[in-house]
């Protein structure tokens, strides 16, 4: 097992939430493209969601499909929701 992973695994999710706490817009991928989606209206920002490697539920689905459609011409977009698609469906 890789140390870091195991340091992480054992520290309770408050503690690591405490240090994680300004980069963390929410506590599941909706509510992370809903921020991003925010700050690109509001500020014309673009954002990175990073879910700290986890792979999401069913529920997260309709968003990366959301996302998808929204930016069609973003390779990258495409690339990483149809990776997050295929881990939720082989999970």
């Amino acid at each position: 097992m890789n140390f870091n992973k195991m340091v992480v695994d054992l520290m309770p999710g408050r503690l690591v939430r405490t240090f994680a706490s300004p980069y963390i817009a929410g506590k599941g991928i909706e509510s992370g493209v809903r921020k991003a989606d925010e700050i690109f209206k509001g500020a014309g920002l673009c954002s990175t969601v990073d879910l700290l490697g986890e792979v999401g539920t069913t529920y997260s689905r309709k968003a990366l499909e959301n996302l998808k459609a929204r930016f069609p011409d973003e390779p990258y977009i495409r690339f990483a929701a149809d990776l997050a698609l295929k881990r939720i469906v082989s999970s």
